[in-house]
This record gives structure tokens, C-alpha cells and sequence, in this order.
């Protein structure tokens, strides 16, 4: 198997020459790309156990901050941590989750070819269909997303297995429309995130009061998930005052 440093090389080699014509900026392992409002990333995200790596897809809308630190930032700075919404590509195709550098620079070429060229066709798609925010904001109205808190609330109550949480899950959101499941079990599992990017989108649409309330169920959510609870509660203040 080669190395962490030749594999490296070799994705900086490869992804220069496919990525960055299509206009992706690399900042580190992550390639960046800005469409008008949109930011999208393919993260190649190396194994703790090494030898192996993961490729994390992302999307922000470039007037919401970074979920890390809760401000503006330019696209190019952003890190897979920033993205409000982000996915492994195995969960949108039929690829395993890691995969392994390869026993030579070919190999490993062709496989970091073959899984970027699908990663840069599914957020191709993405450009598209989340064009405007407003298609975030019809998906997930806060009556949805307050049965999302109130769930991952009752959850972290209890000491259940994953299996149980899963079936409590399946019984409780099962019955929603197949395009709105499939976006929770995918990119949206991250409930105060998701939050984070409705909260702005209702800013960016003109809508301060559904803005207020994606703020107020974000405000109940246990602080180890809602760090930006503190800001939460400036942006509250704000809105109500407004």
C-alpha cells in the first residue's frame, strides 16, 4: 500500500488537474466551489487508523455562517466543520464509505478519478434543485423541525441502543414524503445545523418571524449540540427587537 505522503501527492496532483479547472480552490484535503450564493465541498477525509480515507460532501449557502465559528466567511476558507449540510458520498451511492490509497500511484489515481468525478456530478445536481433557499424552507417548516428537537431531546434522555433509536426514529418520521426522508437520513442529521441554515435562509427570504421560530426551537436544544446557543440567543434578542 503507499503511503499518507505519496497518497497526498498524488491527490494534490490528480484532484489539481480535475478540480481546479472546474473552478474548486483547494484549502487543505477540501475543495471548494462557489455558484452565486451556493459553497459546495468535496472533503477527503483520511482514516484514524491510516491507509484508508472517506470523501464528505458539503453545502452552505454563502450568506449563512460557518457552523464552526458562527461568522462569515469567504468561501475559500471553508473547512468541512463550517458546512451546515455534509454527507458521505457512500450514503448517495452505491461506493463502500472508506477506501484504501492503492498499492501504486495508479491505482490510487484512477480511484480518486472515479470517486470525484461522481462526487462533482451529485453537487452538480445540488446547484440546481437548492437554487434558491426557499426550497429548504418548504421542506422543513418549523412544525417538522420541532418534532426533529423534540425527538433528539427525548433520545438523549434515555439510555437506548441504536437499534431502539433507530426504530423510534422509523415510527416517528416514517410517514413523511420519500424526498424529505431521504434529505433527513442523508445530509440532514444534523438537526441544529440544519436549524443554523433554515434560520438564515427565512433572513435572506424577508421572513424575520419563521426566522424567530427555527431560533426558538434551536434555544432547546441541550447546549453539548447547540454550541452557538449564546448566539442563538444575541440573534433572538435581535429579531424580537426588530
Amino acid at each position: 500500500m503507499i503511503s499518507s505522503a505519496q497518497f497526498n501527492k498524488i491527490r494534490r496532483k490528480t484532484l489539481g488537474d480535475l478540480l481546479i479547472p472546474l473552478g474548486y480552490v483547494e484549502n487543505g484535503a477540501d475543495y471548494v466551489l462557489q455558484r452565486n450564493h451556493q459553497i459546495f465541498c468535496i472533503d477527503f477525509q483520511k482514516s484514524k487508523y491510516g491507509g484508508e480515507f472517506a470523501i464528505n460532501l458539503c453545502f452552505q449557502y454563502d450568506f449563512v455562517p460557518s457552523y464552526h465559528d458562527f461568522i462569515i466567511k469567504e468561501a475559500c476558507k471553508f473547512k468541512q466543520e463550517d458546512f451546515c449540510l455534509w454527507c458521505r458520498l457512500d450514503q448517495l451511492t452505491q461506493f463502500k464509505d472508506f477506501h484504501s490509497y492503492g498499492d501504486s500511484d495508479a491505482e490510487c489515481r484512477n480511484k480518486l478519478i472515479q470517486l470525484s468525478n461522481a462526487s462533482v456530478e451529485i453537487l452538480d445536481e445540488c446547484t440546481l434543485r437548492w437554487s434558491s433557499p426557499e426550497v429548504f424552507l418548504k421542506m422543513l417548516p418549523p412544525e417538522l423541525i420541532h418534532e426533529r428537537v423534540e425527538w433528539v431531546r427525548y433520545i438523549e434522555t434515555c439510555e437506548l441502543t441504536a437499534e431502539t433509536r433507530m426504530q423510534i426514529y422509523k415510527e416517528r418520521f416514517s410517514g413523511l414524503e420519500p424526498g424529505v426522508l431521504k434529505f433527513l437520513n442523508t445530509w440532514g442529521w444534523s438537526i441544529v445545523r440544519i436549524i443554523v441554515l433554515l434560520i438564515y435562509s427565512a433572513l435572506h427570504v424577508g421572513n424575520r418571524p419563521l426566522a424567530l421560530e427555527y431560533v426558538n426551537e434551536g434555544m432547546l436544544l441541550d447546549p453539548r449540540h447547540a454550541p452557538m446557543k449564546s448566539d442563538l440567543l444575541k440573534l433572538s434578542s435581535t429579531l424580537k427587537g426588530a
